[in-house]
């Protein structure tokens, strides 16, 4: 991603925020004294646009939501009564992708398009659930070629993290017409979930929210609940009422992640070889200091008075 200037010189943790689904900040927020700058804004300029929509059945793909050169950001319209997908550059304006699509077909079924997200090369994608049987079908255009979509022959099932399709360590999306999966990559349950921590190694929950794990491209199975077979844990057993997504640091020594414990609600730090996590400053207070709402939800604390919601997309 890029953007704005943050502190530390653009270092930091990046937390995506919004006041309503019509606005988005993604912060960079230095985790050492809690000092935050705007990184990337958008906002929408018409009321029936919504900017990266959370799905009935919740998307494993946030951190793909804005492109690869932080000009726009993934978003649906409602027009007349139809689901359009689409996204937003800086300015606000929304490209229709499905108009640009369907053409004048006026025939065709209520469109039902939800975004998917951006790949590393600027390809975008959405999924169609004008079927309400089985799983949506996962379509690409080319940021480019709005009006020319590609079936990719994956699907999407919201009802869990598994799917025919793979998010890999260089930020492709590896979907079924460019073939067989690359070597070490498999359809496990978590396997979209997980931060790459580099080209071989990542991060990942457990699925249970009781445990992160880093383990290796080779330890990745198609066994059981999860990716982490094989892979090392992070924390203490039992330690945390409740877990986050991790992310790690550019360096790969290491994570930061969202804990719920019974003294400390915030985000805490800990070595990727494991180890003793140490809280940071990055408290539910000190994320309402950013001056907005919070929208998105891999990190929950709540108290007597409010809840806060933020999600943890990156490390710069």
């Amino acid at each position: 991603m890029t953007g704005a200037s943050g502190p530390s010189g653009g270092h930091g943790l990046l937390f995506r925020t919004g006041a309503s689904t019509s606005h988005v900040t993604i912060h960079v927020v230095d985790p050492e004294t809690g000092k935050s700058a705007i990184h990337q804004k958008f906002d929408a300029d018409d009321a029936d646009v919504q900017l990266a929509p959370a799905t009935s059945g919740g998307r494993d793909t946030t951190r793909h939501d804005v492109s690869p050169d932080g000009s726009l950001i993934v978003a649906t319209k409602t027009v007349r009564g139809e689901t359009h997908a689409g996204w937003v550059d800086r300015s606000g304006k929304f490209t229709d992708v499905t108009a640009a699509v369907s053409g004048t077909n006026d025939f065709r079924p209520p469109a039902k398009h939800e975004p998917f997200g951006f790949d590393r090369a600027g390809n975008y994608y959405y999924t169609d659930r004008a079927a309400e049987t089985g799983y949506p079908p996962i379509l690409r255009v080319a940021i480019e070629r709005p009006d020319a979509a590609t079936d990719t022959g994956s699907t999407y099932n919201a009802s869990g993290f598994r799917g025919d399709y793979v998010w890999t360590a260089n930020g492709e999306l590896w979907t079924k017409d460019r073939g067989p999966l690359p070597s070490g990559y498999t359809y496990c349950t978590l396997s979209n979930r997980v931060y790459w921590i580099d080209d071989h190694r990542f991060v990942a929950g457990d699925g249970l929210g009781s445990n992160l794990y880093v383990g290796e491209l080779s330890a990745i199975r198609d066994e059981g609940s999860s990716c982490t077979n094989g892979a090392t844990k992070l924390l203490p057993e039992g330690a945390a009422l409740r877990l986050g997504d991790a992310v790690a640091n550019p360096a790969g020594d290491s994570i930061a992640f969202y804990a719920d414990t019974r003294d400390f609600s915030g985000i805490y730090r800990v070595p990727v070889s494991g180890g003793a996590p140490v809280r940071t400053v990055l408290t539910g207070d000190v994320i309402e200091d950013f001056g907005e709402s919070i929208i998105t939800g891999t990190g929950i604390h709540s108290d007597v008075e409010r809840t806060y919601y933020y999600d943890i997309v990156g490390w710069i």
